[in-house]
């Protein structure tokens, strides 16, 4: 607006813009710097109708750090208000509406939410009779449902103060270690300036804040037409869980600071002080950390109180507990993310109980299943063969039992064998045996056991089990350890997989160590055998060496016999 004879602008580069605090829930006018636009309009206000000046208190460089236009206000305040004026307007869908800027889907959302809470808006999004009475309160929606909600036992007043002072700066002066965050502290003073007129003597107050808290308090309780103004202050976190019920918050341990609140999310106090050993409490002021927020401001509260005013849900729990690897079930009260109680649950629905173990089965990786060597053998001669498909398309037709893929079927495969098994000791070898072999048909684990066997006979005679895995995992060629004098005779390399996939063998000396490893013993013994000759009939000088071992007698025997 243009004011006639303005010719002199003094321009502090200031300006209380409407911001919301996080920390609050509400939104607050904070001292924040002009933006260019902001500056230019002020300048604006002198030399209208005759010439003028502006004198800006700011330098030019300062001037060239400002933005250039100030944030939408849509942006940066709460939208508590507009959310439940559209309401009353009939508006469903703000996106109904022409805006400058558009309003921000999740403030909004989060506003709607509020006041489904609070009962002024309907499950339909439809503004009620208590949502109209919040709406022409004159203070915060969230102020005033505290209000009516605590006129209803008689301390209407106390929470007026309790309005008062969370909008306005604190009037307690910081102590030793810091300000104590109680505000019950503060209604003590409230209390005595009403009756007496003054603070109570010694006590470290700002006596023109404490002054200016009391008298809006009055000026609420007069516009609610609160005629008593006692105050039952242990009540106050009764009071104040009613703006904030998502702040209701119960301390984490009993040597702790540290609290879960009712949202889910965490709050602390920075110091010892006459809250910190409260068991639950009401987070006032936060310093706006969504993960773990810094408690300024808070008050007792009392855990029967949530009985009386809010929605405790009871609900039945089964789930998967690391410590024991076993299925708890059991009945919990809860109020938003705190857990209030729990008792054991006699008889648990089987479905769930089964899924909490699969759960926890998978959490915690296939690897804690009592799996035998045999069981492991098994999933590793298949998972040769399936890799083997472009040998023979049956190899590709067989399941997937590699730890991949176990893991990711385990609804599939064990689940329907675990009836009546809440625990991993429940779980025996033999039921994971049964459960596993389940997803192979009889002929598959025939193919299996002929085309990955678990022994291959050598020409000794002697039955030599197959290694199919070392200390890596499972082995793309397959291992036959045996001793080099049980070999002798044969020429061609055994093989497995239709023929087509030749063993790795590791010729051993007659201790057992490797002294060749081929995958083609009838190479080793026309260019190799020589050499290794030379040096076993060294280590081992009365064992049988032959110079022609294609044609020799294999001896399953370490020495021969006299």
């Amino acid at each position: 607006m243009t004011i006639q004879g303005v010719r002199v602008v003094v321009d502090s580069g200031l300006a209380n813009l409407p911001r919301f605090s996080p920390g609050r829930g509400m939104t607050r006018l904070e001292t924040l710097p002009v933006s260019k636009a902001s500056a230019d309009q002020r300048r604006g206000r002198a030399g209208r109708t005759a010439p003028g000046v502006c004198y800006r208190l700011w330098s030019e460089h300062v001037h060239q750090g400002l933005v250039p236009f100030n944030r939408p206000e849509m942006l940066c305040a709460d939208l508590a208000s507009l959310a439940l004026k559209l309401a009353q307007w009939g508006v469903k869908d703000p996106r109904d509406l022409k805006w400058l800027d558009p309003v921000p889907e999740n403030g909004f959302e989060s506003a709607r939410a509020l006041f489904k809470r609070l009962g002024a808006l309907d499950d339909g999004a439809r503004i009620t009779a208590h949502g109209q009475r919040l709406l022409t309160a004159g203070i915060h929606p969230r102020l005033a449902h505290m209000v009516v909600k605590a006129m209803g036992f008689g301390q209407g007043f106390m929470a007026c103060c309790l309005a008062a002072l969370v909008e306005a700066r604190d009037f307690m002066g910081t102590g030793q270690g810091g300000t104590d965050p109680d505000l019950g502290l503060r209604l003590e003073i409230l209390q005595q300036m009403a009756k007496k007129g003054r603070s109570a003597p010694g006590s470290s107050v700002h006596m023109g804040r404490a002054q200016s808290v009391l008298k809006q308090a009055r000026r609420l309780a007069d516009r609610f037409k609160i005629t008593s103004r006692s105050m039952d202050i242990p009540m106050a976190g009764r009071v104040l869980a009613f703006a904030w019920p998502e702040r209701v918050a119960r301390k984490r341990g009993a040597n702790s600071l540290a609290y879960l609140m009712a949202s889910g999310s965490g709050a602390y106090f920075s110091f010892a002080n006459s809250l910190s050993n409260e068991t639950f409490i009401v987070a006032v002021h936060l310093d706006g950390n969504p993960k773990s927020a810094r408690i300024f401001l808070g008050a007792a509260f009392r855990e029967k109180d949530l009985e009386t005013d809010f929605s405790v849900q009871t609900r039945a729990r089964v789930v998967w507990d690391k410590k024991s690897r076993s299925v708890r079930a059991f009945t919990q009260k809860e109020y938003g993310k705190i857990l209030l109680g729990k008792i054991p649950l006699a008889d648990p629905d089987p479905q769930a109980v089964t899924a909490a173990l699969v759960q926890g089965i998978s959490e915690a990786g296939i690897g804690i299943l009592p799996w035998t060597k045999d069981v492991v053998k098994f999933r590793d001669r298949v998972t040769l063969l399936r890799g083997l498909k472009d040998l023979d398309p049956a190899f590709e037709a067989l399941p997937d039992l590699s730890d991949d893929g176990l893991h990711a079927s385990l609804d599939l495969w064990l689940a329907p064998f675990l009836d009546r098994i809440s625990s991993l000791n429940g779980l025996g070898a033999k039921t994971l045996e049964t459960a596993l072999k389940s997803r192979i048909s009889w002929d598959q684990q025939q193919m299996v056991k002929v085309q990955a066997p678990t022994h291959m006979t050598v020409p000794s005679g002697s039955r030599i089990p197959i290694q199919y895995r070392d200390e890596n995992g499972p082995l793309k060629n397959p291992v036959l350890a045996v001793r080099l004098q049980e070999m002798f005779g044969l020429m061609q390399t055994s093989a497995i997989a239709r023929g087509k996939l030749p063993l790795t063998l590791y010729l051993l000396s007659p201790a057992s160590r490797p002294v060749q490893i081929t995958r083609d013993i009838e190479n080793f013994w026309k260019q190799t055998y020589k050499e290794v000759k030379k040096d076993l009939m060294g280590w081992y000088p009365k064992h049988y060496w032959p110079d022609d071992p294609g044609s020799a007698q294999p001896k399953a025997r370490a020495k021969p016999r006299h």
